[in-house]
């Protein structure tokens, strides 16, 4: 992997997994736990602005767009939620705790895994890391029971394709990232409050 330099920002968290992982349940938790001491900002990717909104209807389109395009609307989605007025950097600088479901990791795993790690890492080496990083170590057997529910899976929620991420998730949290980014290994399978207290523990140290 290229060295990734970029800063870590202090009280960015991000909660990372395949899909159905459980990491918007826990989001949504460890912002609600937050919030008790101030304002907390939680969010998601893709976002819900104009480039979160072209990729998650490109995601159920026909014909699909090409990975490489997926990996270049994703940086650009980003570079306008870390960047922008009022975002990620912004909030973590001014002491606004920041809970992101999916980041820079989850393109590393989808479109990485996809066309190649150092690719997909060359769009994304520029933006900061968070903190805690949050991986719900969940099996794709349980993931896929959770996803049971979903009115329609999209393209990245196929079982093919979560094979493939899950292997690369597990080679990304191997990589030797900056020392102040915290890599945190949780059992998804647990119930939702007892994952919720692993990450508060790993938050805690």
């Amino acid at each position: 992997m290229a060295q990734h330099d970029a800063e870590v920002l202090p009280g960015f968290y991000v909660i990372e997994g395949v899909d159905g992982a459980g990491t918007t349940t826990q989001a949504a938790k460890l912002a609600d736990h937050l919030a008790d001491r101030g304002p907390v900002w939680r969010t998601a990717e893709p976002t819900t602005g104009v480039i979160g909104g072209v990729i998650r209807r490109a995601l159920h389109d026909t014909p699909p767009l090409s990975d490489r395009s997926l990996a270049l609307l994703y940086a650009a989605d980003r570079q306008e939620h870390v960047f922008g007025a009022d975002g990620i950097r912004a909030r973590c600088l001014r002491g606004e705790p920041v809970v992101c479901d999916r980041y820079l990791f989850s393109s590393l795993a989808y479109q990485g895994s996809a066309l190649s790690f150092d690719l997909v890492h060359a769009l994304n080496a520029h933006f900061p890391l968070p903190e805690r990083l949050i991986f719900l170590d969940t099996p794709l057997t349980i993931a896929a029971e959770r996803m049971q529910s979903r009115a329609a899976l999209d393209r990245l929620e196929q079982p093919d394709v979560q094979a493939r991420v899950v292997r690369a998730y597990h080679e990304v949290l191997e990589w030797r990232w900056p020392t102040g980014m915290e890599v945190v290994r949780i059992d998804g399978t647990r119930s939702p409050e007892s994952v919720l207290a692993a990450i508060l523990q790993a938050l805690a140290r």
